[in-house]
């Protein structure tokens, strides 16, 4: 079974509110659609996040963080939130997500499924963020009983 929901996020936001954003959009959507979805067992959910746009807002802020204190002074901690994965380990930690995680630039849903059901977890999110002309796109899945 497959649920999906699509919001717009204006595009003014900083990538820290629209992480915020997420995070409350999925929230209110697993509460309308799969309530039960936080009692399942950690180990068998998982997560896939998939966004170019917040790849390239990450990597922008880390390089004008760079540029501005230098190679020498560069800290380590933001290049490490400038990683899409970081945005992904977020989210999986926020969910108690503790199965399979991932993240992509590009994908297809199809093959994103296809990473679900071959890592074994029988639940699963994704999340895909795409920017367009009105502002930025959140869509969300949820995925039961993947086989």
């Amino acid at each position: 079974m497959i649920i999906k929901e699509e919001l717009i996020i204006p595009a003014k936001k900083s990538t820290d509110q629209i992480k915020n954003f997420i995070i409350e959009s999925v929230t209110a959507f697993l509460k309308k659609n799969r309530p039960d979805f936080a009692l399942i067992e950690p180990f068998n959910k998982g997560i896939i996040f998939k966004s170019g746009y917040i790849y390239n807002r990450l990597l922008k802020r880390a390089y004008r963080n760079l540029k501005i204190a230098g190679a020498d002074f560069f800290n380590p901690v933001i290049f490490s939130n400038s990683i899409l994965n970081s945005f992904t380990q977020n989210f999986a930690e926020y969910f108690n997500i503790r199965g399979y995680s991932n993240s992509f630039i590009l994908n297809t849903f199809d093959n994103m499924i296809h990473e679900l059901k071959y890592s074994g977890v029988h639940s699963g999110l994704i999340l895909e963020i795409e920017k367009t002309g009105s502002g930025i796109n959140l869509i969300i899945y949820v995925i039961d009983n993947i086989t």
